[in-house]
């Protein structure tokens, strides 16, 4: 089962270091059929240019879940949500631990979105049970945050630092 504890908060670090940073606060809770993640975002320059699901919401504002439900870390689902509520939901196969390989996948989840000028909160519902091998006991995650900047700079956080420049280190998953 995930290390990461029901309904507990948690505040989003720094990726590459491990810095604590209190703009994104993030938790989960669960009940019979559906998973749900909540994520509150401080951002003073909230940048979403895409306009469809599945758009590479990676490269801009987004918030993301890793998650595996069969215990291994070979292969897990990747599900981002934009501030304007777009979603993006690929399976990820991963065998060496830092070479991920994308196959996209219509999103299963439903997200819903609240945006200001300076903030946006996400909640992401994650329907488990669809997916016949997700073992809610053999679940392991990592949640993340890109913060893009106006001069261009693209911001990493997450809840267990992976020390670089991906977030596709499953290695990291609690």
């Amino acid at each position: 089962m995930s290390e990461v504890i029901e309904n507990k908060l948690y505040f989003l670090k720094e990726n590459e270091t491990g810095k604590e940073d209190f703009s994104c606060k993030f938790c989960y809770c669960s009940d019979h059929k559906n998973l749900y993640f909540q994520f509150e975002v401080e951002d003073e320059d909230i940048i979403s240019p895409y306009l469809q699901d599945n758009d590479d919401l990676f490269n801009a504002d987004a918030v993301e879940v890793f998650i595996t439900g069969e215990g291994h870390l070979e292969k897990y689902y990747e599900m981002e949500v934009s501030p304007l509520g777009l979603r993006f939901y690929g399976e990820i196969t991963n065998k060496d631990g830092e070479t991920p390989l994308l196959t996209k996948i219509k999103p299963i989840f439903e997200a819903r979105t609240e945006c200001t000028e300076t903030n946006y909160k996400v909640k992401i519902i994650f329907p488990y049970k669809k997916i016949p091998s997700f073992n809610k006991e053999k679940m392991k995650m990592n949640v993340f945050r890109l913060d893009k900047k106006k001069d261009g700079r693209l911001l990493l956080y997450s809840l267990n630092p992976t020390l670089c420049k991906s977030f596709h280190r499953p290695k990291f998953f609690l």
